[in-house]
């Protein structure tokens, strides 16, 4: 019995959690599906953006589903009879909140692995960038131009050397161009450091060559997320185990009363 009420609450949250997964990365695929189909993308972005996406799909689905999979499985119990059968067995209330709890700690643990994951990238988008930027280094290999989404630049090979290129300035006519061998954002993006940097520009028309450039004061375009990753997955993992407990196993008490 004891295994048999354990599967079927482990079933109902696994359930639940799939649904979740399925609409979160359905709506993640449509911001995927655009470097998917390009050719200058690299596939290796595409997987590393995928990875995000997944965490992100996957932590909220963890939160989910204990919560709202015990409940649904209480309420299918509770309306075939199932419940208060097992009631008249001497399988109270509480042992059933127990076996409950026994599937949410599952839950719980996958949860801090997920979490702490995703809370690495959400407190560090510029480590996600940099992992995004470094997936064009394949271009020489790949014999094509590559483009880096979110950050804007374009992978050459240079005799054999990747190089990494941007134009300076915005408009139809930009006001010159930069070439890197070597880019690498601050973990806040407030930064960048560039290294064997040549740029140009066309008034003036000045051409320098830095072996390592430091630019500051950027504006990210992702704002890192304050909450520690730590602090972070214990949260989520608690989240996981709570919610279930009090509102089952009230609603059990209280189908288990019989009037005199």
């Amino acid at each position: 019995m004891r295994s048999y009420m354990l599967r079927r609450t482990a079933k109902s949250m696994v359930q639940v959690a799939l649904v979740c997964v399925a609409v979160a990365l359905g709506a993640a695929l449509v911001r995927l599906l655009p470097w998917l189909a390009s050719s200058f993308v690299p596939s290796g972005a595409a997987i590393v953006f995928a990875q995000a996406l997944a965490l992100a799909a996957l932590e909220v689905a963890l939160l989910v589903a204990p919560a709202v999979g015990a409940s649904l499985d209480i309420a299918r119990s509770t309306a075939s009879g199932c419940t208060l059968a097992l009631f008249s067995l001497g399988f109270g209330p509480a042992r059933q909140v127990a076996h409950i709890a026994l599937a949410a700690s599952f839950a719980a643990a996958v949860s801090l692995a997920v979490s702490a994951a995703w809370g690495l990238r959400a407190s560090r988008p510029g480590q996600l960038t940099n992992d995004l930027i470094a997936s064009g280094r394949t271009v020489c290999s790949d014999q094509r131009p590559s483009q880096t989404p979110l950050v804007g630049i374009t992978w050459l090979c240079a005799d054999g050397t990747p190089m990494m290129s941007r134009t300076l300035g915005t408009g139809s006519e930009p006001a010159g161009y930069w070439i890197a061998g070597q880019a690498e954002f601050a973990d806040d993006l407030s930064s960048l450091r560039l290294r064997e940097v040549r740029a140009a520009f066309r008034q003036p028309q000045i051409r320098a060559q830095f072996a390592d450039v430091t630019v500051t004061g950027l504006v990210p375009w992702v704002i890192a997320s304050p909450v520690p990753p730590l602090v972070r997955a214990l949260a989520c993992a608690f989240a996981c185990i709570g919610p279930p407990l009090e509102p089952v196993g009230r609603f059990s008490c209280g189908r288990a009363r019989r009037e005199p």
